[in-house]
């Protein structure tokens, strides 16, 4: 009896990643291109494929020609511009789901999936990013201590520091937004320049 637990350990052990990842992944890319790469909690480092599982605590990141897609287990999807880092914080979907996010720099663009507005939280180190719709379409270029720019195409979010806060949506004011160092974010009424070049930065 031993001897088949010790070999279905083994066996265990000896499956891919991507085997052994699958039952806990919160994700999958969709599309890779230039140079991407996975950086788990405890700094290993493996490329961005196509269909490569993504898991909590995963950072995702771009180099100077990269481009990547990922597919989230609650149908969102989101798109990670050249030099640019997100962390997966928590990904749990259901109706008690929650999902935190850390854009650590550059850009994204992303429509939610399921996860219902109270329970989405996109982190920044400039101010937070909480939607206020269940559809969303929206994007947002971080450059670290310097600015936070921000564009809604479809639904609405919210924007707070510790300054003050904003909505964007078609309901509300402005759909685009500019938060300069530590100041209160303030609505734009044309989309900022940072958001205009293409997403693949071909």
């Amino acid at each position: 009896m031993k001897r088949i637990a010790l070999l279905f350990l083994l066996t265990l052990l000896a499956l891919p990643v991507s085997a052994q990842d699958r039952t806990s992944a919160v994700g999958r890319v969709l599309s890779s291109e230039g140079e991407t790469e996975i950086v788990s909690p405890d700094g290993q480092v493996s490329k961005a494929i196509r269909s490569k599982f993504i898991l909590e605590g995963d950072t995702l990141a771009t180099g100077a020609d990269g481009f990547l897609q990922v597919h989230f287990s609650d149908s969102a999807v989101i798109v990670l511009s050249c030099n640019s880092a997100l962390r997966i914080d928590h990904y749990q979907t259901g109706a008690a789901g929650m999902v935190e996010l850390q854009l650590l720099r550059g850009r994204m663009r992303t429509i939610t999936g399921t996860t219902a507005p109270g329970n989405y939280l996109l982190k920044t180190d400039m101010a937070s990013v909480r939607i206020t719709a269940p559809d969303n379409n929206f994007e947002l270029f971080a450059e670290p201590q310097t600015r936070l720019s921000s564009a809604v195409f479809e639904g609405g979010i919210e924007i707070r520091n510790s300054a003050g806060s904003l909505l964007l949506g078609a309901d509300e004011d402005f759909l685009f937004s500019i938060l300069e160092n530590d100041e209160q974010p303030v609505g734009a009424k044309a989309l900022p320049g940072s958001l205009r070049a293409d997403l693949t930065c071909s």
